[in-house]
Order: C-alpha cells, then sequence, then structure tokens
C-alpha cells in the first residue's frame, strides 16, 4: 500500500506447515518417524524513498516455528519380541539406567554401530519444540556516483523451547 508517492508499505503473512513419513529412519523400516511441521511468518515491511539516490527500509517480521516428531509406536520395533514382532525371536532384554516406566516407549530398540553392518537405530523420538523468532532490521542505501552504499542492522529474538 502506498502511504504518499515516495513511502509504501507492505504486510506479509506466510502459512507454510506440511507433514512428513519417514518410515525408513533409524536405517531400517523398523523405527518409523513422522513430522509435523506447522509453521508461519508475519511481516510488516516500510519503504521510505528519501530521494533518487538514497532509500530507508525497516523490515518487523515474527515467525513461529513449530516441530512435532512423534513415532509411528504401532510400527516401532518392540525389543522384547524382535525383529519379526514374534515372542522371544531375537527378542533383547535388558535394564535401563533409568526405569523403562519413566520412558515414552519403554520397548525402544538401543542405537547400535558396528563395523561393516548399517547402523541400527531407536532414534531419541518423540520430540517437539517450538518458539518465536522476531526480527526487526533497518537498511539505507545511498547511491553515490559510481558506488553504492548499505548500512544497516538487524536485532534477532529467537525464544525456542526444547522438550
Amino acid at each position: 500500500m502506498n502511504l504518499t508517492d515516495k513511502q509504501r508499505l507492505r504486510f506479509r503473512r506466510m502459512y507454510y506447515t506440511f507433514w512428513e513419513y519417514q518410515p525408513l529412519d533409524g536405517g531400517t523400516n523398523e523405527t518409523p518417524k513422522f513430522f509435523d511441521r506447522p509453521n508461519q511468518t508475519n511481516s510488516i515491511d516500510y519503504v521510505w524513498t528519501l530521494s533518487p539516490k538514497k532509500v530507508n527500509e525497516v523490515l518487523l517480521t515474527a515467525s513461529l516455528d513449530v516441530v512435532h516428531i512423534p513415532v509411528n509406536a504401532t510400527g516401532f520395533l518392540n525389543r522384547t519380541k524382535g525383529a519379526v514382532q514374534g515372542t522371544g525371536f531375537f527378542g533383547t532384554n535388558y535394564s535401563y539406567i533409568f526405569p523403562a516406566t519413566e520412558k515414552l516407549l519403554p520397548n525402544r530398540i538401543p542405537t547400535v554401530n558396528m563395523a561393516n553392518f548399517s547402523t541400527l537405530s531407536g532414534g531419541p523420538y518423540p520430540s517437539h519444540s517450538s518458539g518465536p523468532i522476531d526480527d526487526v532490521s533497518d537498511s539505507f542505501t545511498w547511491v553515490k556516483g559510481n558506488h553504492t552504499l548499505k548500512f544497516g542492522g538487524l536485532f534477532e529474538h529467537a525464544g525456542e523451547n526444547d522438550n
């Protein structure tokens, strides 16, 4: 929107969300994972043409970055039953350092690295994080002869909450 013949104000909103299924996470089909990312960005941009050779721009941006990473618990390998999910077939049962009752997935498989084999990983999920990201920037452009001079600054607050 033109405020005057030398001043322009723009608003922008972007809502970008996607859902992704990773059936082969962890190196096999035994530890599937989902991604759910409902993200949004909003901005206000003010441009002021001071003269034909001088322009100032102020940009305010607010974003919300959200990531949910649940696991497909029904398709997740139960370490006490084994690869074919039969009772006792290749079953691995051991004590955790922390009690299994405190875990979201008490029968999760560990991460295993062996030479000449691919990695098998139970992964760290489920997990999620979210947080606002706020930016304020100002830039000044000045065309002087054959040169373009730019000055500016940016302040950003990124408040992420991981858990």
